[in-house]
């Protein structure tokens, strides 16, 4: 049996080892739930800690990311608002967006998640102008280069009011795919649904 080793109280770059988690250890390396210089707490391995490799609780990289994008000049632009406003929806579970994004396991590309930059410029490649939103092609998708595109805010507006989207068993669909789906007359089914019926109440209704 491996025997943990005790770094309570050691400093690790801006991390302050304070006690060990109470799970079992994996991989021989228990965790150690740190406080950060920034304030922030966050369960780490010890062998992260000892080796070097977590010398924050990521507050360092931000930290990073953020000069580098003021180097560039694009951490005061509409875009750095959409690039914030994208990682609310999916990280934030207190985002009133959340339950849409995140909650449904959609995230964000490493690529884009972790650096302004590398977002801002496949922006401006892929047709970005003032006033576009960016739109994921496949729904159920991640935000990634291959599945994102940019659209008028006006045509967003649109897609959403015919197109409006009912999530079954952690899967979206429009009214017109459920209704083929479960055989049920389009029109019966969009009066369920304004009638206030749940997706699952209206398909219980027709087993």
């Amino acid at each position: 049996m491996s025997r943990t080793i005790d770094i309570s109280d050691e400093r690790f770059g801006r991390l302050i080892a304070l006690e060990p988690s109470k799970e079992k250890a994996t991989n021989k390396s228990k965790k150690w739930l740190c406080k950060c210089d920034c304030g922030s707490k966050k369960y780490i391995r010890s062998s992260d800690l000892r080796h070097g490799k977590v010398v924050s609780c990521g507050c360092k990289r931000s930290e990073g990311i953020g000069n580098r994008a003021r180097k560039h000049g694009v951490s005061n632009t509409l875009l750095s608002d959409i690039w914030q406003s994208m990682k609310q929806r999916c990280y934030n579970k207190n985002n009133k967006d959340y339950p849409d994004y995140g909650g449904r396991g959609i995230i964000i590309c490493d690529e884009w998640k972790h650096d302004l930059k590398e977002f801002y410029d496949w922006a401006i490649q892929n047709g970005y102008q003032k006033h576009y939103t960016i739109e994921r092609i496949n729904t159920n998708g991640n935000y990634e280069p291959s599945n994102c595109t940019w659209i008028t805010n006006e045509k967003q507006a649109l897609n959403r009011r015919n197109s409006r989207k009912h999530i079954y068993k952690g899967i979206e669909y429009s009214a017109r795919e459920l209704s083929n789906k479960f055989s049920i007359n389009y029109n019966t089914f969009r009066a369920y649904v304004n009638d206030g019926k749940t997706v699952e109440q209206i398909i219980e209704n027709f087993k």
